[in-house]
C-alpha cells in the first residue's frame, strides 16, 4: 500500500527543496473551498467535489512548504488550475492519493505531474498511446513488464503534456509526443514540437506510477 506522505517526501527529494510537494487522500473531507473554487464545481457529482477539494487543499499545503502565501486557486474554462501570480504547479489524483507540486516562477516555467495505478496498459491501447519507436522499445522489455512499462509511457506523456500546455496552449495527441526512458528507469525525456526536450522523473512505488515533468525557468 502506498504511503502518500512518504511518496510526497520522495518526490520532493528528487525535485529539490525549492519545490513544494504535498499529498492527501481524495476520499476524505477537506477544508471548505474558497470563493470561485466552490462555484466552479457546484454542479459536480460528490466524488468530483471530494477530488477537487482534496486537490486544492493539497496544493495549498505545497504552497506553504515553500513559504508562498496561501491563496485561492480558481479553475479556468479548460478546467486547468489558475495559479496565483508568481507560482506554477500541477495537481493529480487517483483512488486514495492526491498529489500537488508547486514552485515559484523563478524556479520553474511549468510543472506537470501524473499518478496512475501500476497496472498494465491494455494491449489494444498501445497503438494509441505509444509511437512506433516506443513500441519497439517495449518489445525489448520482459514480457511480464511490457504492459507496466506501457502505463509508464502513458503517465510520462500525461505529465509532460500538463507541463507543456501552459506554455504552448496547444492540445496534442499521444502520437505528437515521444518519450524515452533513462537506462536506470528513474526518469525520462519527452519531446514535442515547439519545445525543447523536457526532463521528467519516474517513481514506481506502492503499486503506483508517478511521473513529474518540469520546464525550467527561462534564464
Amino acid at each position: 500500500m502506498t504511503d502518500p506522505a512518504a511518496l510526497a517526501t520522495r518526490l520532493r527529494r528528487l525535485l529539490g527543496s525549492e519545490f513544494g510537494v504535498a499529498a492527501g487522500d481524495p476520499s476524505l473531507p477537506h477544508p471548505p473551498l474558497r470563493g470561485s473554487e466552490a462555484a466552479a464545481i457546484v454542479r459536480a457529482v460528490p466524488q468530483r467535489k471530494l477530488e477537487f477539494a482534496a486537490g486544492r487543499a493539497t496544493a495549498r499545503a505545497a504552497m506553504a512548504q515553500i513559504g508562498f502565501p496561501v491563496a485561492e486557486i480558481p479553475m479556468a474554462q479548460d478546467r486547468s488550475p489558475v495559479w496565483p501570480d508568481g507560482l506554477v504547479g500541477s495537481i493529480t489524483h487517483c483512488a486514495g492519493i492526491c498529489l500537488a507540486v508547486v514552485a515559484q516562477t523563478q524556479t520553474a516555467r511549468s510543472i506537470g505531474i501524473d499518478i496512475e495505478p501500476e497496472t498494465a496498459l491494455p494491449p489494444d491501447l498501445e497503438d494509441i498511446v505509444c509511437t512506433s519507436a516506443e513500441r519497439e522499445w517495449l518489445n525489448t522489455q520482459p514480457a511480464d513488464q511490457r504492459g507496466l512499462w506501457a502505463i509508464c509511457v502513458f503517465s510520462a506523456k500525461e505529465s509532460a503534456y500538463k507541463a507543456s500546455y501552459p506554455v504552448t496552449r496547444k492540445l496534442i495527441g499521444f502520437s505528437e509526443m515521444a518519450v524515452a526512458f533513462r537506462g536506470d528507469g528513474t526518469g525520462f525525456v519527452a519531446q514535442t514540437a515547439g519545445l525543447d526536450p523536457m526532463n521528467g522523473h519516474l517513481i514506481r512505488a506502492g503499486h503506483h506510477v508517478i511521473c513529474a515533468t518540469v520546464i525550467p525557468a527561462e534564464c
